[in-house]
């Protein structure tokens, strides 16, 4: 993968994981998440788990996970 490439998917994912941050109480589903980073949704999956090393699921999880036991 192109430096360039990398660093553009590195931002849509940092965008995705702030839209979660901002909306962890809402449905947050794979098409919605897919918009927010603009790819389509099979694309971004592959993407989102091979950058942040986990699935999209189990961040959300965790991140609900984590607040609540705050």
């Amino acid at each position: 993968m192109k430096k360039t490439t990398a660093e553009n998917y590195r931002q849509r994912v940092i965008r995705v994981i702030e839209y979660i941050h901002d909306h962890l109480d809402d449905d947050l589903n794979i098409n919605l998440l897919a918009d927010v980073a603009f790819m389509s949704p099979y694309h971004f999956h592959r993407i989102y788990r091979e950058m942040a090393r986990e699935t999209l699921n189990a961040t959300i999880r965790r991140l609900r996970l984590q607040r609540a036991a705050v």
